[in-house]
């Protein structure tokens, strides 16, 4: 059965010439285990970045990026749009570890789980979500899908057998599902009709950049900390989301209701008025 290679396990490995002849043991962290590869060994090319050689497409995304960071009235939204999809993005690139250390599921009922997991986000996206914004609101979505995200990433390290995950990230992939279009519609609207390209640009620029760190926070936090660390890690992150969703979303709140309760009173003093 597969198992989890230490970073001193690989170290002897490759300090004894048994995997790559002539390979630096200072480097023997960097290569990587896959368990569908069996008893075969990944090394990643290592690639320094340098920005000056970045494509022109690349700089148009960091240029892109930077703009839309101006743009103070969204800031904290693209700041939680981050998060989000950082608590998340360790989902799909740690799970397969996560699911065969602590429950034995190898590769077919991965691949079924992660089928179920499809068909979870096509049913929230393609029939949920269109019959509850016009009901409760993209902001009220948007505070529930991320609260159902905290809540179900913190279970999934917890629950002691493997059947509970499909009910919990069930419920997980239903937040992520309600959260993140409303979240993007949100900012939409606060965005005037002339930036909204360079809008799509910037949250693009955003998730490449989620899906790039995610899943190192997850490989970090699993290696380092603890089997169950990613999603302990995933809920934090979900539930600062909350926060600064929350608190971006708040002041709009407070304004419209002071507006109300102004037009309630003028109402009311026009009423007086006209008894009097």
């Amino acid at each position: 059965m597969a198992r989890i290679l230490t970073a001193m396990e690989i170290r002897e490995l490759v300090t004894g010439g048994q995997v790559i002849q002539g390979a630096d043991p200072d480097c023997a962290e960097g290569i990587k285990y896959d368990f569908r590869l069996g008893d075969r060994v990944m090394l990643p090319q290592a690639h320094i970045l340098d920005v000056r050689e970045l494509n022109e497409a690349d700089r148009l995304r960091v240029r892109q990026l930077a703009g839309v960071l101006r743009m103070t009235n969204i800031r904290a939204l693209l700041a939680a749009v981050l998060l989000l999809n950082l608590s998340f993005a360790g989902l799909v690139s740690n799970f397969p570890l996560f699911s065969n250390v602590r429950f034995g599921w190898e590769a077919a009922e991965n691949a079924f789980f992660f089928a179920f997991v499809g068909v979870c986000a096509v049913v929230t996206q393609g029939f949920l979500i269109g019959r509850l914004q016009p009901r409760l609101g993209e902001e009220r979505l948007l505070i529930g899908g991320l609260t159902l995200m905290a809540l179900n990433l913190a279970l999934m390290a917890i629950i002691p057998a493997g059947f509970l995950l499909y009910p919990v990230v069930g419920l997980l992939a239903l937040g992520a599902g309600l959260a993140i279009p409303s979240v993007t519609s949100i900012i939409s609207n606060r965005t005037p009709e002339d930036m909204q390209g360079r809008l799509m640009g910037g949250v693009q620029a955003i998730l490449s950049l989620a899906l790039i760190l995610g899943p190192v926070l997850a490989g970090l936090a699993f290696d380092q900390i603890a089997v169950p660390a990613p999603y302990l890690l995933g809920a934090t992150l979900a539930v600062l989301a909350l926060t600064v969703a929350v608190r971006a979303l708040l002041p709009r709140r407070t304004a419209a209701a002071q507006s109300t309760t102004i037009s309630v009173s003028e109402r009311a003093s026009k009423r007086a008025t006209v008894h009097k």
